[in-house]
């Protein structure tokens, strides 16, 4: 988990890894699945785009979507990327949907039907249900309640158990101290284990 100040980094820190900033310096290495690496910080625009629809999951606080898009399609489509087929992609999108208490009857619907926290529990399905090894939480539980905040706290545990690597920003002390294992304060440096 990255911490710090309001200002001090931290988002700009996960959009580099993203590779939606470009760091002047420095390497940033993921492996990928197929036991290559690539250093993000030099990446291409063609292998950043490569490793984001393979390897790396991202979700931010702000839930942008196309806006006429259903739920279900939304969150099926970073599958659909990854060669999935469309009732496969459909059907897991579904499941995820369920995951995260999103009500069937919205479905359908594109999210700017939706409330702020309706739209973020796409937005997190969304991006737990790529295939990715490494997953991106920017304030991903900001506009949530506690019942939804347990379902993601639940879905971070099982992506750890199955070897996935998260780098997060969370402002909620007691949700991060409950599913975070390292934090890193960006202002001064220092890493600590979180108990």
């Amino acid at each position: 988990m990255l911490s710090g100040a309001s200002g001090s980094g931290k988002s700009s820190i996960l959009k580099m890894i993203f590779g939606t900033y470009r760091a002047s310096c420095g390497a940033a290495y993921i492996n990928k699945s197929d036991g290559s690496s690539v250093d993000l910080v030099t990446a291409t625009a063609r292998e950043l785009l490569a490793v984001r629809r393979t390897e790396i999951a991202f979700v931010t606080q702000f839930f942008d979507c196309l806006p006429r898009v259903s739920a279900l399609d939304i969150v099926a489509g970073p599958l659909r990327a990854q060669g999935m087929e469309l009732v496969d992609a459909r059907r897991s999108a579904g499941e995820w949907l369920e995951k995260l208490s999103v009500p069937r009857a919205l479905w359908d619907l594109p999210p700017a039907f939706f409330s702020g926290g309706e739209g973020q529990r796409v937005n997190l399905a969304r991006g737990f249900a790529r295939k990715a090894n490494l997953l991106l939480l920017d304030e991903p539980t900001a506009s949530l309640d506690v019942e939804a905040k347990s379902a993601v706290g639940a879905l971070i545990n099982e992506f750890k158990a199955n070897g996935g690597a998260i780098v997060a920003v969370f402002h909620d002390p007691e949700f991060s101290g409950r599913y975070t294992d390292h934090q890193i304060n960006v202002h001064t440096g220092l890493v600590g284990k979180t108990d």
